[in-house]
């Protein structure tokens, strides 16, 4: 069965949305058991709470940067099936020529 290309589009981004949220429920979960701990160890106030920051903030950049990770990778992916294309001279292509590559390998 052949899914339609906007079809797969969607479903791509629902499988973002959905790893995005799951890897942001674990840190943020995470996160909890370490304020958790450190009011168990009592470790100074304003001490967990730039730690917690800190973390919050690699834990956004990791996960944004692993996003772009992924989309660039699936979109490599893509465009790595069209084995017979020099991509320097793809680059150079116009538009419509470069339509009717994507219509010709496609399908």
């Amino acid at each position: 069965m052949k899914i339609p290309k906007k079809a797969r589009a969607l479903l791509h981004a629902l499988v973002y949305s959905i790893t995005f949220t799951t890897l942001a429920v674990i840190f943020l979960i995470s996160m909890y058991i370490f304020e958790y701990f450190a009011c168990l160890l009592n470790i100074d106030f304003t001490l967990n709470r730039i730690i917690f920051v800190f973390f919050w903030t690699a834990g956004i950049i990791f996960f944004s940067a692993l996003m772009v990770d992924i989309a660039g990778y699936i979109r490599d992916k893509k465009i790595c099936t069209l084995e017979s294309i020099d991509y320097e001279s793809f680059i150079v292509l116009n538009k419509e020529d470069k339509q009717e590559i994507y219509r010709k390998y496609s399908k």
